[in-house]
């Protein structure tokens, strides 16, 4: 028993000695000389072109997804992922850096939380801010439409008020 441990040892002391399980070489060390664009971060994230992932999502729930017809700002990008959990991701850029708006589509999680709002329909809603300060904070709306509970996010809560996602959330039919 006792060689046992002294082969174990002495394999394990080699190994690490010899770099076999060196920790430095976990490391990866990318160097570009120029940044990446939105596109290459996003796509990093795996996202996809908007319209492709929203094809990709109602064959795979056999529904429709409803989008928002207003926006609080110009569109520059849209990308959309399908994530682990059968969500349908949506980010919604806009020209300025910090104008990003979120739509999370999510079919296994009906809207069960204390509403703090009603859409013009008559939907229950729930309003809510997540982050620390003013200037981080993200506005979030949550919803239920059809067989979708809907999330919409949007950043830069100095420029938008509650009253700005509230009409995202209304346009969506």
């Amino acid at each position: 028993m006792k060689k046992i441990l002294i082969i174990a040892i002495t394999i394990s002391l080699f190994l690490i000695l010899t770099g076999f399980i060196n920790k430095e070489d976990e490391k990866v060390n990318i160097k570009s000389k120029k940044p990446m664009t939105t596109e290459e971060i996003y796509k990093s994230m795996n996202f996809i072109e908007a319209n492709k992932a929203i094809t990709q999502y109602e064959k795979i729930v056999d529904a429709k997804v409803y989008l928002p017809k207003k926006m609080p700002f110009k569109i520059s990008n849209k990308f959309g992922k399908i994530d682990d959990d059968n969500r349908l991701i949506l980010a919604f850029l806009g020209e300025d850096k910090g104008d990003v708006l979120k739509l999370y589509v999510n079919p296994n999680k009906p809207f069960e939380k204390n509403s703090n709002f009603t859409l013009k329909d008559g939907t229950n809603a729930l309003i809510k801010k997540i982050g620390s300060s003013n200037k981080s904070q993200t506005r979030v709306l949550l919803f239920q439409k059809d067989k979708f509970q809907y999330t919409i996010g949007i950043t830069n809560s100095e420029k938008y008020d509650e009253n700005v996602i509230i009409k995202v959330a209304e346009s969506i039919n």
